[in-house]
């Protein structure tokens, strides 16, 4: 059992914080507890579990509590860099055939769930876990499988964000991979019906998520990382 220890004042905000860089994808800014937000990379591109992690390390930062579920290999020296609190965090890697239920109960501990559901997903259960963590307050991130591959999240997301494209700067005779441009379409309900392009460093060069000018060198889809 998770104790909340966050701050009472933040526990009753309405919303989250993100990362500078990533604020412009959302509505206001923010992360809006009872909200579920999908994540996923178009064929060819990645990048998708680099974005969705990210999401999370301001949460963290700021005090409150962050599960990943699902997730066998989320990276852990990676997500350290994004800035996400390992002391906050929540593991449940292999949540086996009841892992809508486990998702549901680490969401009575966390503020934000970030879920990459199984590769035979039943509807009924993903949707009634959606109702439930809308329920209390959390935020639901749903990361897709194998660049996009894996099955469509049943449920209702409030803004999906999509890598349509990716490249990696650094690599070949320069030296090691060190940053990913990447760019983003976020689309969804409400006041992000309309759907917005963004340019990401997802990472930039000093290993995190960072905004790129509106004129931005071309972009190729690339392969690796994650």
């Amino acid at each position: 059992m998770i104790a909340r220890v966050t701050p009472v004042s933040q526990r009753r905000a309405r919303s989250l914080p993100l990362p500078d860089a990533l604020s412009p994808l959302f509505p206001g800014g923010v992360l809006r507890r009872g909200t579920a937000v999908a994540v996923t990379s178009a064929p060819g591109a990645t990048g998708a579990t680099t974005l969705a992690l990210s999401l999370l390390s301001a949460v963290s930062t700021a005090g409150s509590w962050c599960a990943l579920v699902g997730l066998d290999a989320p990276g852990l020296a990676a997500a350290t860099m994004l800035g996400l609190r390992l002391e906050r965090t929540v593991l449940v890697p292999r949540p086996g055939a009841r892992w809508a239920e486990v998702a549901a109960t680490v969401a009575d501990a966390a503020d934000v769930v970030l879920l990459q559901p199984p590769r035979t997903l039943k509807p009924a259960m993903a949707r009634r876990l959606d109702d439930r963590i809308r329920r209390q307050g959390a935020v639901l991130v749903v990361l897709a499988r194998n660049g996009g591959l894996g099955p469509a999240w049943p449920g209702r997301a409030d803004l999906r964000l999509t890598i349509t494209k990716a490249t990696w700067e650094g690599a070949g005779d320069e030296g090691p991979l060190r940053a990913r441009c990447t760019e983003i379409v976020s689309e969804g309900r409400g006041e992000a019906g309309r759907a917005r392009h963004h340019l990401l460093w997802l990472p930039g060069p000093a290993g995190r998520p960072g905004l790129l000018p509106a004129v931005a060198p071309a972009m190729a889809a690339a392969g690796g990382g994650v």
